[in-house]
């Protein structure tokens, strides 16, 4: 089942670089953003958690950062869509110094400017992720496009683990404040990049975009299937959330290791992304996609509730692994599966469906674990969270005949 070709296939990509300068330069802009983005996130939830012992804390912060994201996805992902290299170099200036002040978090009352810090840096790296997004297919060849999105993906998942290792090197070796002058530091390459990469010329697309805005919830609501996935999706989000508070918890306390930890923590779901992808193909002539989601999404969940409760280091090593693998499988099923059965014509709307359900299950995760972990233990909360995300995907299964498609399969074989 497991795709041995998985590691070669995600340096593949990268041939698109070879001689190309101006690809060059973008993707390695692109490379240290993300670089940048992971130290800030850890090193954020190191210094929050280090100033008030409180996960409910953490998870505010997380409520800071994701919601952004959501205004921008609703209401201004088109204006977004149309800034440019030239826009970008302007949204990457200002995130300099907004995440080196965050080296001044010293007490508790700090965290009321530093919210603020962190909710303008995730509305900026929201629009400039949308821009970068918009440009893709308009910097290679359109033969070019698919490679290139999947080189986008191959540098996700590789600064998955690079970016966690780095921050944790720099919590180990120094501390959080470092970490955050590290990460501004790494942004100025990016800064670098863009001002010496050339213009690229973006069509307006604005009016063809508006007018299909509704479509993409038409075919949800029209194909139970697509409602499974978008369902799926909602419900890994909100889990991703968990993961996050739970590794907290794990790095500060339950393992009774040091502030690195939480890198190291991070950077085995990475490793999980890089080596656990399975063949979709070969996947799928086994199981229906609708098991796969279904089964993937209650995987997840009792995988996190799992250590959330039982906190010895190699059952932890071994689940965060097996997160990444089934994570990363499961991502491709649904981009597989939702290109397949929607229509061809509602595909950019109904993309931006998913990317909304995305968000929504961040943002409803991260209020609920800002709030029940006011009054619960973190296991409880995750133990909670869990059985509501596995019995949604469940209800959503059986919406989408996932039953009796079940009895079928059983039945021939």
């Amino acid at each position: 089942m497991f795709d041995s070709t998985a590691l070669l296939g995600l340096f593949r990509p990268f041939h698109l670089l070879a001689g190309n300068r101006s690809a060059l330069t973008f993707w390695t802009g692109r490379t240290f953003e993300l670089l940048a983005d992971w130290i800030f996130i850890v090193s954020l939830f190191v210094a929050v958690y280090a100033v008030t012992s409180d996960i409910a804390a953490v998870a505010l912060f997380m409520v800071l950062r994701v919601v952004p994201r959501a205004v921008v996805a609703v209401g201004f992902h088109e204006h977004a869509r149309r800034i440019g290299i030239r826009g970008l170099l302007l949204l990457s200036l200002p995130r300099i110094p907004l995440i080196a002040s965050l080296a001044l978090i010293d007490e508790r009352s700090d965290l009321y400017w530093a919210g603020a810090v962190v909710a303008a840096y995730g509305l900026l790296t929201a629009l400039s992720n949308e821009a970068r997004a918009a440009m893709l297919p308009y910097t290679v060849s359109r033969p070019q496009l698919s490679s290139v999105i999947q080189l986008n993906a191959s540098i996700e998942r590789i600064t998955f683990v690079a970016g966690p290792l780095l921050a944790a090197g720099l919590l180990r070796g120094w501390d959080a404040e470092a970490a955050f002058v590290v990460s501004a530091a790494l942004l100025i390459v990016t800064g670098l990049m863009l001002a010496i990469h050339p213009q690229v010329a973006l069509p307006d697309t604005a009016h063809a975009v508006h007018s299909r805005g509704l479509s993409g919830w038409r075919s949800v609501r029209k194909q139970p299937m697509l409602l499974l996935l978008a369902g799926g999706l909602f419900a890994g989000a909100a889990l991703a959330i968990c993961l996050k508070v739970v590794l907290v918890e794990l790095a500060t306390d339950s393992l009774d290791r040091s502030d690195s930890v939480l890198g190291l923590l991070f950077a085995l779901v990475g490793i999980g992304t890089l080596i656990g992808p399975i063949s979709v193909p070969r996947l799928l002539l086994h199981a229906p996609s609708s098991m796969v989601v279904t089964g993937s999404t209650i995987g997840i969940a009792a995988g996190i509730v799992l250590i959330s409760f039982v906190t010895r280091l190699e059952i932890v090593v071994l689940v965060l692994l097996g997160i990444g693998m089934i994570s990363i499988t499961n991502d491709m099923v649904t981009a597989t599966t939702t290109r397949r059965i929607a229509p061809e014509a509602d595909l950019p709307a109904t993309g931006r469906l998913m990317l909304t359900a995305v968000v929504a299950g961040q943002i409803a995760a991260a209020v609920a674990v800002a709030l029940l972990t006011r009054v619960w233990s973190v296991a409880d909360v995750m133990l909670a969270v869990g059985i509501a995300c596995a019995t949604l995907i469940l209800v959503l299964f059986v919406a989408a005949d996932g039953v009796s498609l079940v009895s079928r399969r059983l039945a021939r074989s």
